[in-house]
């Protein structure tokens, strides 16, 4: 069952990263903030997402990388969604209107073996949606550590590039301010950081983590 702490943070070892392969990543940044794996349905009053939209509001602090996992996607999320994830995002807006909490769409990858064409639907079907309730970007699951493909039957491309291409897709369908978020569970190739935003390390909340 999904562990509801709010504060995870996987992305903290970025810092560590960054300065393993200061060189390599040129769209990586430095990112204080909390990351919220959303995995729960809101419920049509919104009450399954309160665990979440409490804090958040009362503590506005730091920016919450939000992802959500609808059980079925389609050219709208469920109803549900498309009535919780405003007030989800208004919850962390400040009075000067610097928006913290940063909605991301979740993708499967399958550590590069999903049918790419598959991966590319899903990715437009979330830029499809209307404003209100429309993710930022794009979260990655289950990515392959590796630079070199790992056999997938799909595509005879690399790793780096098969992915470089997710991003470049998220970024114009999304704009250029879009988020591309990969998630290797581990310490991945250089060559991953010179085109997404955020890589997740760990797999952990923050008791485990520190």
């Amino acid at each position: 069952m999904f562990d509801r702490t709010l504060l995870i943070t996987t992305i903290a070892a970025l810092s560590w990263i960054l300065s393993i392969f200061p060189n390599s990543c040129t769209n990586a940044q430095l990112v204080n903030g909390a990351f919220l794996p959303l995995f729960v349905d809101p419920q049509p009053d919104c009450s399954g997402w309160t665990f979440a939209t409490s804090p958040i509001s009362t503590a506005p602090i730091v920016k919450v990388f939000t992802v959500i996992k609808p059980p079925a996607l389609g050219h709208k999320p469920p109803k549900s969604y498309q009535t919780c994830i405003p007030p989800l995002i208004a919850a962390g807006t400040q009075e000067e209107h610097t928006q913290l909490v940063h909605l991301l769409g979740y993708v499967d990858t399958q550590q590069g073996q999903r049918n790419p064409q598959d991966v590319q639907k899903d990715i437009k079907t979330y830029a499809g949606w209307e404003e209100a309730y429309r993710p930022e970007g794009i979260y990655f699951d289950n990515v392959p550590a590796t630079a070199a493909a790992s056999g997938s039957g799909y595509s005879g491309e690399g790793n780096l590039d098969l992915y470089e291409g997710y991003a470049t897709q998220v970024r114009e369908l999304f704009g250029n301010t879009s988020l591309v978020v990969l998630n290797p569970s581990t310490l991945p190739d250089p060559g991953y950081f010179t085109f997404s935003d955020l890589i997740i390390t760990v797999n952990e909340d923050y008791n485990t983590f520190k």
